[in-house]
């Protein structure tokens, strides 16, 4: 388990050096997450913020306690689901949280608020409702088309403004949005490209307009003045005369004179403005608190300036102002002072407001530049797109997917994208195709979906998109690795030819339908490659004949085409031969439980078996979106107790 990790160095005017340190409960659980900053240019002072967790018996999280915040406590319901939260301060931030079958919250007070939510069969909200006292702060009813529009809504009804709204919604036979109307007066169209650009709004009654031309081989738009370095990121903003630049991981890090810098999941945590410096503290739920920071010879002092707190998956208070969030995560009204929000389909504002907190679709929109911070990188609402391309490359069954800098596939109405890497159904987020953060809010690495859908891809965590800074780096940790997954292959593959295994792990076999025999063969043949650098037909390790073959075979893809720069696939097994590609970037060489289990993994691969065929023998999840579960099962019942072979 990660322990330790320095993720910045030289950041802002007191050149600070970053580290995120984890300490972990006996179950493995995140007890400590601490930001640690140290700055040379001032006697090598320190000082840091932290958070610190607490479960309940079955591993539930029970406390958050940010560094100068009060703790807040979980209560929770028979089935572990949270129904109240009061901090110690005894406030209550919520109570009396009701949930359906389908463990959707349904109801509750949150901050004051009392909220009300109502879904159809197919589990997609049709009402949600935020009163407190005498006022309604958010009033929404929406709904869907039964057939033609394969579930999309074709209405949404505001009833909370001063004068109720009702948009109404078209689309194309791509799902892609077409037109929206207000029963307030204003209505925009949409023109959209092959390549799934959005090249134009046409709007009226105050809507915006956007008229660009597309690069239909890089995507890339060209309004007047427009700038993208090597790597496709925007680096100037005509509109306001600035510069933007990026570091070697392609992260924003200069806005005119504003400075950023990230942590390993690419979460902003730091922001200097010219004349204060500021940083953000993470952790599970999402960004927990922000600190102004004074540096001096002696020490690193933190203040604390506001936190967030979430409920059930739901910001109710953002920057220490209590919030109504819509569907899609959007703020619909805020305290502080209180504030109705409305939004364009995608982003704009009917009327602006203050920036610098939570806006759209859970990004946080910033003064400076006017753009939404959206974790991984950053959306511009008036292009409607984002400014650097997808860390993914998108999933070749979906052509609209492989656009780099579409928003939503086009859908800004039925779709969001909270983490700025892949869209997601709100009424179903675990069935986001390429849901991936790496590092998530506990600081654990996440195994998470294939981009590809296709067999033998394990994910685990996020990685840069590559520079020619990186391949020095690659190939250093591809040796490491290669030697630390061959030299655990070799072990697996002794103990099972002497039957020196664990009953759990025979029955896995027995459950899989193959001997030790044949397994010990694969792990003893494996050939750990480089997938990074792999010119291998991708089409020649899938399964033959099937759909995910026949598509890689007509775009003439490689192995290293899964391994794009920013994928987020940790390895790919060849259900052919007995070869596993790797991204040197995902895997810790020294991390025995994650190697032995990944190996152990990859390897029935090269015996034919697909992950779905996989969970479903071991009685696991089938769940394409998570196949972290083979690899742990595999590593808990096989490798029980076990040290690691010295690597050669």
């Amino acid at each position: 388990m990660l322990t330790s990790v320095i993720f910045g160095a030289n950041v802002g005017p007191n050149q600070l050096q970053m580290t995120n340190n984890y300490a972990y409960t006996l179950a493995g659980n995140v007890s400590t997450k601490t930001l640690s900053l140290l700055s040379p240019t001032h006697n090598n002072s320190t000082g840091s913020v932290s958070v610190n967790y607490t479960y309940d018996n079955q591993g539930v999280l029970s406390t958050i306690a940010p560094t100068g915040a009060p703790t807040l406590t979980y209560s929770l319901d028979a089935l572990e689901r949270p129904s109240g939260l009061t901090d110690s301060n005894l406030t209550t931030w919520a109570s009396g949280a009701t949930y359906n079958p389908a463990n959707q919250i349904t109801g509750g007070i949150l901050n004051g608020i009392t909220w009300t939510w109502n879904y159809n069969s197919l589990l997609q909200v049709t009402t949600e409702t935020a009163t407190a006292a005498s006022h309604t702060w958010l009033n929404m009813d929406y709904y869907y088309h039964a057939g033609g529009n394969n579930g999309q809504m074709y209405q949404s009804k505001n009833f909370a403004l001063s004068t109720a709204e009702t948009i109404t919604y078209n689309y194309d036979l791509l799902k892609r949005l077409t037109s929206a109307s207000s029963s307030t007066g204003w209505s925009e169209s949409y023109t959209n490209d092959p390549f799934g650009n959005l090249t134009g709004m046409a709007g009226a009654g105050g809507a915006p307009n956007l008229s660009v031309t597309a690069n239909p081989q890089t995507n890339q738009i060209s309004p007047t003045g427009i700038t993208y370095d090597n790597y496709g990121n925007v680096t100037y903003l005509p509109a306001l005369s600035m510069s933007l630049g990026y570091d070697v991981a392609n992260r924003m890090v200069s806005a005119g004179s504003d400075t950023y810098a990230y942590d390993q999941a690419n979460r902003r945590v730091y922001h200097y403005n010219g004349s204060a410096e500021t940083i953000y503290l993470y952790g599970k739920g999402g960004k927990l608190a922000t600190y102004t920071i004074s540096v001096t010879n002696t020490a690193i002092t933190p203040t604390l300036a506001s936190e967030n707190i979430y409920f059930a998956g739901k910001l109710i208070s953002a920057e220490g102002n209590a919030v109504a969030v819509d569907r899609l995560g959007s703020v619909r009204w805020s305290a502080g002072p209180s504030t109705k929000h409305s939004y364009f389909p995608y982003g704009v504002e009917y009327t602006a407001t203050t920036n610098d907190t939570e806006k759209y679709a859970t990004y946080t929109r910033d003064t400076v530049t006017g753009l939404d911070y959206a974790m991984n990188r950053y959306y511009n609402s008036i292009w409607a797109r984002f400014l650097s391309p997808d860390q993914h490359g998108g999933d070749i069954s979906n052509p609209q997917s492989l656009n780099r800098y579409a928003y939503a596939s086009g859908d800004a109405i039925n779709l969001y994208d909270p983490r700025g890497t892949d869209y997601c159904d709100p009424n179903n987020p675990g069935a986001c195709f390429c849901w991936d953060t790496g590092f998530e809010s506990d600081g654990e690495y996440v195994e998470s979906t294939t981009c590809l859908g296709g067999v033998g891809q394990s994910s685990q965590g996020t990685g840069a998109r590559y520079s020619p800074k990186w391949v020095a780096l690659i190939s250093s940790l591809y040796q490491m690795n290669a030697a630390a997954l061959t030299s655990y292959a070799h072990q697996f593959a002794k103990a099972l030819l002497s039957e020196n295994f664990s009953a759990d792990c025979a029955k896995d076999l027995a459950d899989l339908g193959k001997t030790p025999e044949q397994w010990a063969n694969a792990l003893n043949n494996v050939s750990v490659l480089n997938g990074v650098w792999s010119n291998v037909a991708l089409a020649s390790i899938l399964p033959n004949g099937g759909d995910a073959q026949k598509a890689a075979q007509r775009l003439n893809l490689t192995v290293a085409s899964d391994f794009t720069p920013g994928s987020n696939v940790t390895a790919v097994g060849s259900v052919n031969g007995p070869q596993v590609f790797i991204n040197p970037l995902m895997v810790n060489p020294f991390d025995f439980n994650e190697g032995s289990g990944l190996i152990a993994h990859e390897t029935l691969h090269n015996l034919g078996l697909t992950d779905q065929t996989i969970q479903m023998d071991l009685g696991l999840k089938v769940d394409p979106n998570n196949t972290k579960n083979i690899s742990d099962k595999l590593q808990q019942d096989c490798f029980p107790g076990s040290s690691p072979a010295p690597m050669p």
